[in-house]
């Protein structure tokens, strides 16, 4: 009982710091004519970047489980691995967290493949291990390649220091999020640790994870070319891989606030207007909303049909 309070408790506290976030950078940093104006100017041509790509993204996805589950003895048709991804992102966007698409793809193989639970969770914790790894690499990446670009003799330097303190901010809350977390993470590596080792695992979980991410930039580049957002694409992937890393800390609602926050001082970086970044997060979260409730239907009838079951039991 105490449990399910306390995890009441941070999810309305996170729901606050959604609310705190979005509220301060809508009253800070929001100019609402230059934003409608931009808006009715959206180039709405480029949509077919995000979509297309949205279906390319469930393919590799499907394919990196499918390696897993196949190493494991576990042979599940591509098709209804698509599907799972497809209402796994939508139980996911509906959710207040990232779990619970997880803990249904678990589910669901364990009652229509018997699948055991423990088999289905270990590849989802390869799944979380792999991506963390190549989100910092990719971070590592294109921080060396922007590095290498900036022109030392005129560059504006005084311009970073109202980002100066987000450095002690982001250390303190690493530190929080690390100890917090050290523990389980810990125990979920020991439960994995042998599949990891293996590497006709772990070379197509890595291939297949670093195309998802550069797939996702090129969707978030598309919804910049949208709203003409003056940026090159290495500038988008490195401020994408950004907010992947810090949305990890779970301090606000499906990352509500926090993401939008961390483009603005990012992107501010390269001299980007923040109405404009905002347009852009917002855009992109709408259209990225948009493509996950495509699996609303094959939910709702899932779902729809168990209840007609039960009740007939």
């Amino acid at each position: 009982m105490k449990q399910i309070q306390s995890l009441l408790r941070a999810r309305w506290l996170r729901y606050g710091v959604s609310i705190a976030l979005t509220s301060f950078l809508i009253y800070y940093f929001v100019d609402f004519r230059f934003f409608f104006e931009n808006l009715l100017s959206t180039r709405w041509e480029y949509i077919v970047i995000p979509v297309i790509f949205y279906y390319l993204l469930l393919l590799v996805m499907s394919l990196r489980w499918r390696v897993a589950l196949r190493h494991l003895s576990v042979e599940v048709p591509l098709k209804e691995l698509f599907l799972l991804y497809l209402k796994h992102n939508c139980i996911n966007q509906i959710s207040p967290g990232s779990i619970v698409g997880d803990g249904y793809r678990v589910v669901h193989l364990n009652k229509k493949y018997d699948v055991p639970k423990t088999i289905s969770l270990s590849t989802v914790i390869i799944e979380r291990v792999v991506g963390l790894s190549t989100r910092v690499l990719l971070f590592f990446l294109f921080s060396l390649y922007l590095f290498t670009q900036i022109d030392f003799v005129s560059f504006d330097f005084s311009s970073l220091k109202k980002y100066i303190y987000l450095i002690p901010i982001t250390g303190i809350i690493f530190l929080i999020s690390l100890r917090f977390f050290k523990q389980k993470l810990f125990s979920l590596l020991s439960t994995v640790k042998s599949t990891l080792l293996n590497h006709n695992v772990l070379i197509p979980s890595i291939g297949f994870t670093l195309l998802a991410q550069v797939i996702q930039i090129v969707m978030a580049y598309g919804v910049a070319l949208m709203v003409a957002l003056p940026v090159s694409v290495f500038q988008i992937g490195f401020a994408f891989v950004l907010v992947e890393l810090i949305m990890l800390i779970p301090v606000s609602v499906n990352g509500w606030g926090t993401r939008e926050l961390v483009l603005i001082y990012t992107l501010g970086i390269f001299g980007v207007d923040p109405t404009l970044t905002t347009l852009f997060a917002l855009m992109s979260r709408a259209v990225y909303v948009l493509l996950t409730l495509q699996g609303l239907p094959f939910v709702i009838h899932e779902f729809g049909l168990r209840n007609t079951f039960q009740k007939k039991e």
